[in-house]
């Protein structure tokens, strides 16, 4: 019998409603789906998942003075206790855009399609730092609701954009940050919303940095954690979109009910890198992204490598997808020893 070998698997969650025209219900983008995840922890004694909460919607939600916003705000903290309490974390995750969002009270639902503010890069100085440490002051006030000493000390920033590091450095440091997962490795997306070149991410999955998060630092004062990326075959990609066609028409699709953004590439950067980086077989390792077709090689993915780093979002999750996730999980399990919480990593 072989014995098993030890795989880091740290499976991360943007915890968001949609971001564009219409933001979509709490029950719909966040709280069904992350129900079923936490059904599928439970039942496999899964933990140190996390959840990046997108702490901006959620201080806009707590000053609204609407019965349903009210109601929405105490159904959406209580399931983060529930998080925290089945031995999650909670970590924030900033879209400034949302301090342009406008309620929609009828509807019960947002907003957004002004996006100047979609960067922490295009918002003031005096805004940057309230968001960020109303943020953290919010979910540690959470986390310590049922952990007296749970701490918040990671951070993932909205959309990816964490460039420049500079606009982060100074309140990482103040409010305890000190590992962010925000680096996908080789990926670069320069739109009018989303704007980060990950093209020379350091060989190592995990590396420590100082004043740029692609620049590895031997001691650096803060950690990235990066996404992983996964190498799908053009012919199982093809394959894969009849798949989600049925699965479409036979409404197997994802849970969410809102419309996210739709990013424009600035006139500056159409270039051929860009073109080139879209065209890959790479993509993100995801929950939302895996399918009966792709199972396979996100087994083969954790067999060889000895780390694994998912990236999803509860609003775009399908039954399908959760239950392919569930198959993986079980298969890990039984396959390897999992280390899944970040700190041990």
């Amino acid at each position: 019998m072989v014995n098993p070998t030890t795989k880091k698997l740290l499976v991360t969650f943007d915890y968001e409603l949609f971001l564009g025209h219409r933001s979509g219900s709490v029950d719909n983008c966040l709280l069904r789906p992350t129900e079923r995840l936490l059904k599928i922890f439970a039942d496999n004694k899964f933990r140190s998942s996390i959840f990046f909460v997108d702490t901006t919607y959620l201080l806009r939600l707590r000053d609204l003075d609407y019965p349903a916003a009210k109601d929405d705000y105490g159904k959406v903290s209580e399931q983060l206790r529930k998080i925290v309490g089945q031995g999650h974390y909670i970590f924030p995750h900033i879209h400034p855009h949302w301090l342009d969002a406008k309620y929609l009270p009828d509807l019960n639902q947002w907003e957004l399609i002004d996006i100047a503010k979609y960067r922490f890069h295009n918002i003031s100085d005096e805004e940057r730092e309230n968001l960020f440490v109303s943020s953290v002051e919010l979910l540690t006030e959470i986390g310590r609701s049922i952990s007296p000493e749970y701490k918040v000390d990671g951070y993932r920033a909205g959309g990816w954009c964490i460039q420049p590091f500079s606009d982060f450095n100074n309140y990482f440091i103040q409010t305890g940050i000190t590992t962010d997962f925000s680096v996908m490795r080789d990926m670069k997306n320069l739109t009018n919303a989303q704007f980060y070149d990950f093209s020379r991410t350091p060989m190592a999955n995990i590396y420590h940095f100082e004043d740029e998060v692609t620049h590895e630092k031997l001691h650096g004062r803060f950690r990235e954690i990066t996404i992983s990326t996964i190498e799908i075959p053009s012919s199982l990609r093809v394959i894969n979109k009849f798949l989600l066609k049925f699965l479409w028409r036979t409404g197997n699709r994802n849970m969410g009910d809102g419309q996210g953004v739709i990013p424009q590439y600035l006139e500056e950067n159409k270039s051929k890198e860009v073109v080139k980086h879209e065209a890959g077989l790479s993509e993100m390792v995801s929950i939302e992204l895996l399918t009966s077709l792709k199972l396979g090689t996100y087994k083969n993915y954790i067999d060889q490598e000895n780390y694994m780093h998912f990236i999803s979002h509860p609003k775009m999750l399908s039954r399908h997808n959760l239950s392919m996730f569930r198959k993986f999980l079980r298969y890990a399990k039984g396959k390897h020893i999992l280390v899944s919480n970040f700190r041990e990593m």
